[in-house]
């Protein structure tokens, strides 16, 4: 069976939250990823490790030989993991 690649020339944004249900709802594992291109950056966390991700998402930032993952992707990545924060909290 032989996959086709679907090719997206346009930079997107994807977030899927709640990925998989470990039972209490603490445990969720949740997914923020971008893609650009032929680059894909994704993160796999939980609630407890969410602090990590923004660090990381800093780290790749400042990274210069990251050409396509720079601070406006960082602040986009940032602010989908408040939004996620905050229905979370509801």
């Amino acid at each position: 069976m032989s996959k086709k690649k679907r090719k997206d020339k346009s930079n997107s944004l994807r977030r899927l939250s709640d990925m998989q249900d470990c039972g209490d709802g603490d445990d969720d594992i949740h997914v923020l990823a971008l893609v650009r291109g032929q680059q894909h950056f994704i993160w796999l966390y939980t609630a407890e490790n969410r602090e990590a991700v923004r660090q990381s998402i800093g780290r790749f930032a400042s990274n210069p030989d990251l050409t396509e993952f720079d601070w406006y992707h960082a602040a986009l990545l940032s602010q989908k993991l408040r939004d996620e924060e905050g229905e979370a909290g509801k």
